[in-house]
């Protein structure tokens, strides 16, 4: 029981070469993006992949709700643009270079086993992860033509 977060990639397979198009996709790198299941061309498949999960990282789902979720922290799916991602990438990047900004820039929220609020180890290393992470996923190709989406859960 806790915070889970998930940020997922959407994409389409063609109906007509489908397994080929669901073997493509299992071959698409662990990381990605989001595509609106309701805007998929006639004749193509909506596949849902996750491609990033945290635990208990609640300054990274701080981030989502207020940027994403008009500060609505609810629980339901938000559509991410890799223009935001690009900016929690920053963020995140300038949070690790200047610590002491980490208060302004990247606060911690409580809630319902959100896990610590303390900007300690755990804080930190969240943030890096999340930042390599982020980072493979905005320069890989592939994901140049999907968008995203952000779930959490508690």
């Amino acid at each position: 029981m806790g915070l889970d977060q998930t940020l997922s990639a959407n994409y389409f397979i063609s109906n007509d070469d489908t397994i080929a198009g669901v073997m493509s996709a299992i071959e698409l790198p662990s990381r990605g993006g989001f595509i609106d299941p309701a805007n998929a061309p006639p004749n193509y498949l909506a596949v849902t992949a996750p491609l990033l999960h945290w635990r208990k990282s609640n300054q990274i789902h701080a981030w989502f709700v207020d940027n994403c979720q008009d500060g609505e922290d609810d629980c339901r799916t938000a559509q991410v643009s890799r223009e935001k991602l690009q900016e929690l990438s920053d963020l995140i990047n300038e949070v690790l270079d200047s610590p002491d900004k980490a208060e302004e820039l990247m606060p911690v929220r409580s809630g319902f086993f959100f896990g610590s609020t303390d900007y300690a180890e755990d804080y930190y290393a969240n943030l890096k992860d999340t930042f390599v992470q982020l980072n493979l996923i905005l320069n890989e190709p592939k994901y140049h033509e999907v968008s995203f989406e952000y779930s959490s859960s508690w």
